[in-house]
């Protein structure tokens, strides 16, 4: 169990960097939410992060969906057994969870079922859109990674 959890962290390191990335400023940001917003703006910026996580969960599986398709190249296939690909998968297995996390809490916001709570939802629903956020910029600079490779060695 030991050995297969450094492997995990040592192929997905980058990973890694931009997910704890995600939560020191989600952490950063949590602290201004409780601290300088109030009920009226704390609904506004759920809806605006309900709004940018459903077209960043859409864009996510836009980018797994050409990953997949990448798999038919004979190349890429062989890269794909050795774990070459692994990491660009994680980020976008990641950043699509982040995201389809917010997505429940923010109808959850916006419907008023829990009402005592909605502060808490809010500073869920940031603190997950944040660290998929970053874990999507990430996805992003692997797409491109291996948009990249793909064209000089197709």
């Amino acid at each position: 169990m030991k050995k297969r959890l450094l492997y995990y962290l040592s192929v997905n390191k980058w990973l890694v960097l931009f997910f704890f990335i995600g939560i020191v400023a989600s952490s950063i940001l949590g602290y201004w939410f409780f601290s300088y917003c109030s009920i009226l703006e704390a609904e506004k910026i759920s809806k605006s992060v309900l709004t940018m996580s459903t077209i960043l969960t859409g864009f996510s599986y836009t980018t797994l969906g050409v990953m997949v398709n990448f798999l038919s190249n004979k190349t890429i296939k062989e890269d794909q057994k050795g774990g070459y690909l692994d990491e660009y998968f994680n980020a976008s297995y990641l950043s699509l969870a982040f995201f389809s996390i917010n997505i429940p809490v923010g109808f959850l916001i916006i419907l008023d079922v829990i009402s005592r709570l909605e502060t808490i939802l809010v500073f869920l629903q940031i603190f997950f859109f944040v660290i998929g956020l970053s874990v999507f910029m990430y996805l992003i600079v692997c797409y491109m990674l291996l948009i990249q490779y793909v064209r000089h060695n197709g």
